[in-house]
């Protein structure tokens, strides 16, 4: 089941390149990963995250995260800004 999360679209980030700035910046407050997404997308931001301390968050699917970001099209991942 997936966590009831509602991204401030404000402090959001959403894609691997903009992942990975806020994360290399240690603006990142916490990372929202897609179930569903290519391991060879996620794997880099999921071991940053850990390594970093960052909490990460799974959604079930790709579509479900861009919902949540309010786009049109499905997302891999995305953060949280502090």
């Amino acid at each position: 089941m997936d966590t009831k999360l509602s991204i401030d679209n404000e402090k959001a980030k959403i894609g691997l390149k903009e992942t990975m700035r806020a994360l290399r910046k240690g603006s990142a407050e916490r990372v929202i990963i897609a179930k569903d997404a290519d391991y060879f997308v996620t794997r880099r931001v999921r071991e940053y995250a850990e390594a970093h301390g960052v909490e990460i968050i799974e959604v079930s699917k790709k579509s479900k995260l861009g919902d949540m970001c309010d786009i049109d099209v499905a997302a891999a991942v995305a953060v949280i800004i502090k």
